[in-house]
């Protein structure tokens, strides 16, 4: 028996050992969430408006054409949960941010990173970030949330190629998006829409809970909140569930009129985002995020003026569970 086991610890010694080591070799390759720790971690104390968000924000806001000193956290797939958590650890003690900018996508109350088709994700935040949310083992480790052939693929892109994976800018933005790579805009509305579609409305609890915490953790220190609705093509917008899409602005809305320090714009069908401005149907290109950026940038320079246009409309009503949204 001590034989057997002998030699079966032989057989797996080599595995573990190549294991361990290709764990360290992807651990240790430059992407966007080690860039943008050490960024946070060492200027969080003077980012004056933080961007927080999915793929809208990471590729729709640019902070180079912000006034203030700012800084894009946004991720792909990040859903808010992570947006309050990234807030939560490297904010809580600064005393210069005066603004949180989170977008309120189509799908931003009712998506979840860890039950989406993106959930090995997750492994990012755990590893890079130190935000221990989940029990899951494999999200603890970079072999066991892909395959063995897509690491060693990344292993190859980097050590042998010199291909880092950090595809942002300084600031956070990210670069990929661009016109010159730009997407079919009839096909990726029809297809795109249908995945951020959620007949059952799922998982709107947790994600309005964790917008209160932002928004109550800017309440706490003076800071204003700023949420809008993206622009979007209309391939995407027409293929859109209307009660879903209702459900995500009054939403916003009542937040708008709950909290002084919250504010809500829609710009989902904005006219001043034209064909040219998208990467996709529901993502800008650079030329896009610049327009969007500057727009958000003029919001935040006059908030007294915009809370003025904002208190002539009506107030929607207040919604704290998702028991009030019924169909």
């Amino acid at each position: 028996m001590n034989k057997f086991l002998r030699l079966v610890l032989l057989f797996l010694l080599p595995i573990i050992v190549l294991g361990i080591g290709l764990e360290i070799g992807l651990r240790n390759i430059p992407n966007d969430y080690v860039y943008k720790r050490e960024y946070l971690k060492n200027n969080a104390d003077s980012i004056e408006v933080l961007f927080l968000g999915s793929s809208h924000a990471y590729f729709g806001i640019n902070p180079q054409f912000i006034n203030k000193k700012s800084f894009n956290a946004g991720q792909v797939a990040q859903s808010i949960g992570y947006d309050y958590k990234i807030l939560e650890r490297y904010f809580s003690n600064s005393k210069k941010l005066e603004a949180i900018v989170v977008p309120v996508s189509y799908f931003s109350f009712h998506y979840k990173i860890e039950t989406g088709t993106e959930s090995w994700r997750v492994k990012n935040y755990s590893i890079y970030h130190d935000l221990y949310t989940t029990n899951r083992l494999n999200d603890y480790s970079e072999i066991l949330s892909n395959s063995v052939k897509s690491g060693m693929l990344r292993v190859y892109n980097y050590y042998l190629k010199d291909k880092a994976e950090i595809a942002c800018s300084k600031l956070g933005y990210g670069l990929n998006n661009t016109y010159a790579k730009r997407r079919d805009l009839a096909e990726t509305g029809a297809h795109t829409a249908k995945m951020h579609t959620y007949p059952d409305l799922a998982d709107f609890e947790e994600n309005y809970q964790a917008m209160l915490s932002i928004i109550k953790f800017a309440e706490q220190r003076n800071i204003k909140v700023l949420l809008y609705t993206p622009p979007a093509f209309e391939t995407y917008v027409k293929n859109l569930y209307p009660v879903q899409l209702n459900k995500a602005i009054t939403t916003a809305q009542a937040l708008d009129k709950a909290f002084e320090n919250t504010y809500y714009i829609n710009l989902l069908q904005d006219r001043a985002f034209v064909e040219r401005d998208f990467y996709d149907a529901d993502h800008m290109n650079e030329f896009g995020a610049e327009k969007l950026t500057k727009k958000i940038d003029s919001v935040l320079s006059d908030f007294t003026r915009y809370q003025q246009l904002q208190q002539q409309e009506p107030a929607p009503k207040v919604l704290t569970s998702s028991m009030e949204f019924q169909q």
